[in-house]
């Protein structure tokens, strides 16, 4: 459930989210410098208009056979501040209708005012649960337009050497002043 309260803590508006995995306790490993596939993050408009929740979708499916095919998707909503009404979510921008995939489990940031209205968060190249000897993983920045959809990206350049060795992102955010990512 997302909710939003005052500064009295009373409850403005509440809005029980879609079917989303979440990291329990008995999820968590040994490796606290990796964040949790099923990880629940937020963050809001720098005017705080608005909020972004990033969550990683557990698909619902009526026939038997595409439940077979179905994958866990992580989505990128927002909400208008009190009402909690859905004003976005994250799709590609080709006209399409797709879910913008393989995005990953960082926190979303939202470019500061003045800035532009877009959200950005990590996308790899591929699921990052497919191994591939062949290529090593690219990894961008994906910029979402306050209608959701994708909007223009920033390629990470790796900083490692081999094709065995291992980069993790594990945020993205702009600083104050907008000019910086």
């Amino acid at each position: 459930i997302l909710m939003t309260m005052n500064t009295q803590y009373e409850i403005l508006s509440e809005v029980r989210l879609d079917p989303c995995l979440f990291a329990t306790h008995s999820d968590s490993n040994d490796n606290s410098s990796s964040i949790h596939p099923n990880a629940i993050s937020l963050c809001w408009r720098p005017d705080s208009s608005s909020l972004a929740l990033s969550t990683m979708d557990a698909t619902t499916t009526t026939t038997t056979t595409n439940a077979a095919n179905s994958k866990p998707l992580r989505r990128i909503r927002t909400y208008h501040r009190t009402t909690l009404q859905t004003l976005s979510l994250s799709k590609e921008e080709d006209g399409s209708g797709r879910d913008v995939p393989n995005l990953l489990p960082t926190t979303p940031t939202w470019a500061p005012a003045g800035c532009s209205h877009y959200v950005g968060t990590i996308q790899s190249s591929r699921p990052l649960n497919v191994k591939s000897s062949r290529r090593q993983v690219g990894m961008q920045v994906a910029f979402m337009e306050p209608n959701g959809l994708r909007h223009r990206e920033c390629k990470i350049h790796s900083t490692v050497g081999g094709k065995t060795d291992k980069e993790d992102v594990m945020g993205v955010a702009f600083n104050l002043e907008g000019d910086l990512l």
